[in-house]
């Protein structure tokens, strides 16, 4: 593949929607604030010293000035939907949320009042009540998606209200951890993410503890529990649940019970077929039989 040189995303005055479909894109480069969204297929990118899949189902947010890289190749076109958002939309909202109403009215001008940065974790998140809606209606919009700035610009200020709700979650995660003060706990937690991100990435390869944790930079042991304390899983379980559901779709989609399993990573039909029948409660060739 091509690559390219480094560049910054082209400054933005105000928020902006990227709607592309390709079997194959690289790009890399500094970005603002954005949220990734893709259909068709799954795009890989490379940031804040982790790798990140994202495909149908999740999503990835990337902070204001993030060095990022991505990648597509894919036997099928992949769609994606990307939301840029001005810069400062997001400490404004948060500001506009947290604020006195004094301090507002004294204040109107976001620019006179200098806040430290919102900073969401760079991760992967599932489909949820928050920002897949926002996403989907956006997404379904006629012409005012493009056609109209200040229509746009209200819509990604809802968004960016529903990321401080989601970020919230993040943090309720994060305490899960053993640490007393909270900036070890908010890193032990992003390390731990890695590994979460690795595993989802990588998941159809071999795996080894070892690996997952030099991705995370931690000790194997440390990894091994902390990841237990946020998951309430082991990287290994995890794995094992994204290869049995991969399965189960490439069974739906007519693939043979060895090619299921040897596309998804295991190496032995017989363990699959013990592990799916424990797991969707049939055998993979009876799923097969009665898709």
């Amino acid at each position: 593949m091509r690559t390219q040189t480094a560049q910054r995303y082209p400054s933005l005055a105000h928020s902006h929607i990227l709607r592309a479909t390709s079997r194959f894109h690289h790009w890399q480069g500094i970005g603002p604030l954005s949220i990734k969204t893709f259909e068709g297929g799954t795009a890989y990118y490379r940031a804040n010293g982790g790798m990140f899949s994202v495909g149908p189902g999740s999503y990835l947010i990337l902070n204001h000035d993030e060095h990022y890289e991505i990648m597509i190749e894919s036997d099928t076109p992949v769609s994606s939907f990307c939301v840029f958002f001005s810069p400062g939309a997001a400490e404004e909202v948060r500001r506009s949320l947290t604020a006195s109403m004094s301090s507002l009215l004294d204040m109107p001008d976001p620019a006179d009042s200098a806040g430290d940065a919102v900073d969401f974790l760079v991760r992967t998140y599932a489909a949820d009540r928050w920002i897949t809606p926002l996403i989907s209606r956006l997404k379904a919009s006629g012409p005012e998606l493009h056609g109209d700035p200040l229509w746009l610009e209200e819509r990604t200020h809802e968004i960016a209200a529903a990321l401080l709700l989601v970020h919230r979650g993040v943090i309720a995660e994060a305490e899960r951890l053993p640490a007393a003060k909270w900036s070890t706990r908010a890193e032990l937690y992003r390390r731990v993410r890695l590994a979460h991100e690795y595993v989802r990435t990588c998941y159809k390869e071999p795996l080894t503890l070892g690996d997952i944790a030099r991705a995370a930079c931690l000790s194997p042991n440390h990894l091994l529990r902390s990841y237990k304390r946020v998951y309430g899983t082991s990287p290994s379980s995890h794995a094992a649940e994204l290869r049995l559901l991969e399965a189960e779709r490439l069974l739906l989609a007519g693939r043979s019970v060895t090619d299921a399993c040897l596309l998804v990573g295991f190496s032995s039909v017989g363990s699959f077929s013990t592990l799916f029948k424990r797991r969707f409660g049939r055998s993979p060739s009876a799923f097969s039989q009665k898709r």
